[in-house]
């Protein structure tokens, strides 16, 4: 591990962060931007790796654009090249560089590769490898997820790792809860690897020291973009009696929308004041399709699909409920805290959701929102139906919460939390 000292008198070192990512920047993943974006505008050399496909910066808030614009991303054109001619163009001068600079290391990856006919792992090593130089001057190496994890495990194992860097990963819920990558993965060389673990909420700290953690963990939070959704202004006054009820995130099995649709056709039978908007896209948008279809809800229910994040902001904005009712999925996929949970707070929205990994860390059933069982949607229901009927202290729980969210998930907090995590690892502790 490397440790940088201080350097004389009142001069404080900075250290230099490469964030190695899956993508960037990506609509689902605004608290990545918001921290890379609060690191740079405090003047931190700061570089971000990316190892998956390079999306339009369209898709990030806009008050992060023009930041985003100057960073200094690197990115691999042969992922987004499904041309196999432009795929050989981008990793022959990959190879043949990474031959030059580290030719024991390339001829028994070349070897291993042809003996076992998985040409697949050579390409990406070698194009990996070649972006990961970028990271030779770095002091920090941060892995925004544990999935990727092996691709720095294979960097050492094949000799292309020579950065003498501290080596930082997030974790979040797939992470450690997806039976799928949690088979994959070779805990024993990442927990040897990696310097710092940073889960996203204290739930995930036992599961960490259960697994074989004995690296320092500490919980660094995601932040919300509280400047911006501080300028929205609230649904407080509305002339419509009925009631909004919204969800956001990606069509998958542990957001519980299966869950959230069977609610409302049970709270349908008891108001029909009510709408609910499904903002979101993913696997499972035909099969919640037909679900409210087969419920006669189409009059009811909307799905809009993936929207900009200034866009969903502004819907959830005119709202009146946030419905969450995340679970633990069939192959154990789960959630940290949902970000749209911490979002709605600070919009003042209803929240109704589930006590699921953690998000009873930052709700207080009864008072800054509700609580219930994973998989209930008549438990859901029965609380939507009660909420409705009777307003009294909507507008103090929502006080409650935007209070708690704006202090807990702001953007300066959270990147406080990450240079303070950052200092366990390295010998300095380095301005704010």
């Amino acid at each position: 591990m490397k440790c940088i000292k201080h350097e004389t008198g009142k001069n404080i070192v900075k250290p230099k962060i490469t964030m190695v990512v899956t993508g960037f920047p990506v609509t689902s993943q605004t608290f990545i931007s918001l921290k890379v974006a609060e690191l740079f505008n405090r003047g931190y050399d700061i570089s971000i790796i990316n190892l998956g496909e390079t999306n339009d910066v369209k898709w990030a808030p806009d008050s992060l654009q023009a930041v985003i614009k100057k960073l200094p991303i690197i990115s691999s054109k042969y992922y987004n090249s499904g041309k196999p001619y432009f795929r050989i163009g981008y990793l022959l001068p990959a190879i043949l560089l990474h031959t030059f600079r580290y030719p024991f290391s390339s001829l028994r990856l070349l070897v291993h590769g042809a003996l076992k006919r998985n040409f697949d792992d050579l390409k990406r090593i070698h194009d990996d490898a070649l972006l990961l130089r970028a990271t030779k001057d770095a002091d920090i190496i941060h892995c925004q997820f544990a999935s990727l994890a092996t691709h720095l495990i294979n960097f050492k194992n094949n000799g292309f790792l020579k950065a003498n860097a501290c080596i930082a990963c997030s974790i979040r819920g797939a992470d450690i809860t997806w039976k799928n990558h949690i088979e994959k993965t070779d805990w024993d060389a990442v927990f040897d690897l990696f310097d710092l673990f940073l889960p996203v909420c204290n739930h995930f700290i036992p599961i960490l020291r259960q697994m074989g953690c004995k690296k320092n963990i500490k919980v660094v939070h995601s932040p919300v973009n509280t400047m911006i959704l501080n300028k929205i202004k609230p649904n407080t006054v509305k002339t419509s009696k009925t009631v909004d009820i919204i969800s956001v995130g990606r069509l998958v099995e542990k957001k519980g929308f299966d869950d959230a649709i069977a609610a409302i056709y049970l709270l349908h039978k008891k108001t029909n004041n009510i709408r609910y908007k499904i903002i979101g896209d993913g696997p499972l948008h035909d099969y919640l399709k037909a679900k409210i279809r087969q419920y006669n809800l189409d009059n009811i229910i909307e799905m809009t699909g993936a929207l900009p994040t200034n866009q969903t902001l502004e819907i959830m904005a005119g709202s009146d409920i946030l419905l969450a009712p995340s679970k633990k999925a069939s192959d154990g996929d789960s959630e940290g805290i949902p970000n749209v949970v911490k979002e709605a707070m600070v919009l003042c929205l209803q929240v109704v959701t589930t006590r699921h990994a953690g998000i009873p860390e930052i709700i207080e059933h009864g008072e800054t929102g509700f609580l219930v069982p994973e998989r209930s949607p008549e438990v859901l229901a029965g609380v939507l139906h009660d909420l409705i009927k009777d307003r009294t202290g909507w507008d103090s729980r929502a006080q409650k919460a935007k209070a708690f969210a704006l202090y807990m998930f702001s953007v300066e907090k959270t990147t406080d939390e990450l240079i303070e995590a950052y200092n366990q690892i390295l010998d300095i502790e380095f301005s704010r």
